[in-house]
């Protein structure tokens, strides 16, 4: 099996208030090169809450459901 390396490039789009399971809280939201839109927590956990990417058949949503502290 062999190593592939994508070279991914980001755009920060801005910050904004977004409602997560933690609660409402700031985030940052990011644009990768190929159109994908991540949105993590504005804090030193830097926690990806949203993702959001188009594809042929539509737009695939993720959003954080849970979080385990180890």
């Amino acid at each position: 099996i062999g190593t592939k390396i994508v070279e991914i490039k980001v755009e920060v789009v801005g910050r904004e208030k977004s409602e997560t399971i933690l609660g409402k809280l700031e985030t940052i939201a990011l644009r990768s090169s190929h159109g994908y839109m991540v949105w993590i927590t504005d804090d030193e956990r830097r926690i990806p809450v949203r993702i959001e990417a188009n594809t042929k058949i539509g737009k695939l949503v993720g959003i954080l459901k849970k979080v385990e502290y180890i």
